[in-house]
């Protein structure tokens, strides 16, 4: 937050953006930097990150090579557990690419309405 460096207060801040004080508090503690200092920047990539993560419900699409995996493997009719399993077994040392099957089902049901989404749910048992 500009705010801060120009040394403006908690409340006049929260006032300013129509927020509680306490909110604002947990917002600057929370992305504190080792040097004791706000990163603006640091803050509005981990709110971007999360919006589009929840936006979808799960890390996949976050992930191009794991799009890419589950959808190649629905194709040939594995089924998620499957899929989780040799996830985590290929990729045991990258957590990015272990998701259970759980996640691969809220993926495709999250999917936007479309061909896509018909042809890889068309393929699970």
């Amino acid at each position: 937050m500009v705010s801060l460096v120009l040394g403006k207060t908690y409340r006049a801040i929260a006032g300013e953006i129509n927020r509680n004080i306490s909110t604002i508090s947990r917002e600057t503690a929370f992305y504190l930097r080792a040097n004791d200092a706000y990163s603006a920047k640091d803050a509005q990539e981990d709110a971007l990150r999360l919006r589009t993560r929840k936006r979808w419900g799960t890390k996949i699409a976050c992930k191009k090579e794991l799009v890419n995996f589950i959808h190649k493997k629905l194709r040939l009719k594995w089924s998620p557990m499957q899929i989780s399993n040799t996830l985590k077994k290929q990729f045991s040392s990258n957590q990015a690419m272990n998701v259970s099957h759980q996640a691969t089902y809220t993926y495709l049901y999250m999917l936007p309405k479309g061909e896509l989404r018909k042809e890889l749910i068309s393929h699970l048992r």
